[in-house]
C-alpha cells in the first residue's frame, strides 16, 4: 500500500490547521486512495507533517510543525516562536477492515530519558507532585469502558485536562495558562473520535508548552499547546469507574 499525506491550513476537526492522509495504490504515476481519509492527529497543533528521505532500514519516520494558522504569529512566547513534535515513526496496520497509519515517538528519545517515578498497579484517583516541563509519562489501561480525566496543574491553579469518555477524547486548555492572546486557542474543548476503540494504554510527552498524545500503541495522535505561567507540577488522574493503570511511570526528559 502507499499512503499519501495531505497538510491543510483549515478545515482540520477541531478547527484551522492539520494533516490528513489517504491509503491506496500508486503506479508510478497516479495514485488511487481505497478508503476514505483519516486525520493523523486531531489535536489543533500538528500540522505541516514530513517524512524524511533514505532513512536506515527503510523506516518512515514523519515529523510536524506544532501549531495552529489561527494563532502561529501570536502566541505568547518571546525568545522563540514555535517548535516541531517530536519525530514518529510511522507504520500501517489493519484494524477493522481498516488501513490505519500508526505514529511512535522514535527510539532514540529513550536517550534523553532519565528514570523517575515507576510504580507497577496504581487505582485512580491517583495524584503526585511531579516537574511535568520535560517528561515521558506511560500507563496502561484496564477498565470496562473509556472513562479516565488526567489533569495537568500548578499552584496558580492552572490546569489542562485530558479526558477518555465513551468514544471520545477531550481536551480543555481554557484555564490552562495564557490563552487570551487568540480567540480559538481556548474558546471550545478539543475532541477526538476514537472509531469505537478501548483504549488500551496512553503515552504522554510534554514539553513546557506542549503535550503529545499517543493512544493505542500510536494508533490514535493528539497534539496540543498551553502556556502556563508557572510549570505544572501536579499530577492528577481520577475514572467514575474501577479503573486500574499498570506499568506507570513518570520520568524526566532532559534538553537537547
Amino acid at each position: 500500500k502507499w499512503v499519501l499525506i495531505q497538510n491543510h491550513d483549515r478545515k482540520a476537526p477541531n478547527g484551522g490547521s492539520g494533516t490528513r492522509y489517504f491509503v491506496g495504490d500508486f503506479d508510478g504515476k497516479t495514485f488511487k486512495h481505497t478508503q476514505n481519509s483519516i486525520w493523523l492527529d486531531s489535536g489543533m497543533d500538528y500540522y505541516a507533517g514530513v517524512t524524511f528521505g533514505n532513512v536506515p532500514d527503510d523506516k518512515k519516520i514523519l515529523i510536524s510543525w506544532m501549531t495552529n494558522w489561527f494563532y502561529a504569529t501570536k502566541v505568547p512566547t518571546e525568545v522563540w516562536r514555535s517548535a516541531m513534535t517530536l519525530p514518529r515513526e510511522l507504520s500501517l496496520k489493519k484494524i477493522d477492515g481498516q488501513y490505519i497509519l500508526t505514529q511512535k515517538i522514535v527510539d532514540q528519545i529513550k536517550g534523553i530519558e532519565e528514570k523517575g517515578f515507576t510504580k507497577k498497579n496504581i487505582k485512580a484517583p491517583f495524584q503526585t507532585k511531579f516537574d511535568l516541563s520535560q517528561a515521558h509519562i506511560g500507563f496502561d489501561i484496564k477498565s470496562q469502558e473509556n472513562d479516565l480525566k488526567i489533569e495537568f496543574s500548578n499552584s496558580k491553579n492552572e490546569v489542562f485536562t485530558i479526558e477518555l469518555k465513551g468514544n471520545q477524547l477531550i481536551t480543555d486548555r481554557k484555564k490552562s495558562g495564557l490563552v487570551d492572546f487568540e480567540k480559538t486557542f481556548a474558546e471550545k474543548l478539543q475532541t477526538m473520535d476514537l472509531r469505537n476503540q478501548k483504549i488500551r494504554n496512553i503515552q504522554l510527552y510534554l514539553d513546557h508548552s506542549s503535550v503529545e498524545i499517543i493512544l493505542n500503541d500510536g494508533e490514535f495522535s493528539f497534539t496540543n499547546l498551553y502556556f502556563p505561567t508557572e510549570n505544572y507540577s501536579d499530577f492528577k488522574v481520577t475514572s467514575t469507574q474501577k479503573t486500574k493503570l499498570s506499568n506507570f511511570t513518570i520520568n524526566p526528559i532532559k534538553s537537547i
